[in-house]
């Protein structure tokens, strides 16, 4: 079990993403919701760390990164789940060789549940 300030990560993934490129991730890592990642092109004069947009879209998380080709970002970003659940993901990317490195890193907080099982 990984502890980051106190808090239990869930579940930690690191993964290369080439420009135009789209990861989906779900299961039960992630609570059975869906997170998909995607990239923008980066442009001088704009805010990466501002420029991170995440939206809710038919019941998957689409969240939009800067691709860096020098430097990084780092952002997180808290989500209320259906069931009563709070996911909060870490994300960081980097830009490594052409290619976009993205470290995710999901924390679950699920309520109690003392139904008879």
């Amino acid at each position: 079990m990984l502890k980051i300030n106190g808090k239990e990560v869930t579940y930690t993934k690191s993964f290369l993403l080439e420009r135009g490129e789209e990861a989906i991730l779900s299961g039960p890592e992630l609570s059975n919701e869906t997170l998909r990642l995607s990239s923008f092109e980066y442009m001088a004069g704009m805010s990466s760390k501002a420029d991170v947009r995440a939206e809710l879209v038919d019941g998957a998380v689409t969240l939009r990164m800067p691709f860096l080709d020098k430097g990084s970002f780092a952002t997180t970003l808290q989500l209320e789940l259906n069931n009563k659940s709070t996911m909060k993901l870490r994300i960081a990317g980097m830009g490594v060789g052409g290619n976009l490195l993205v470290q995710l890193d999901v924390y679950l907080s699920r309520p109690v549940n003392f139904a008879p099982r």
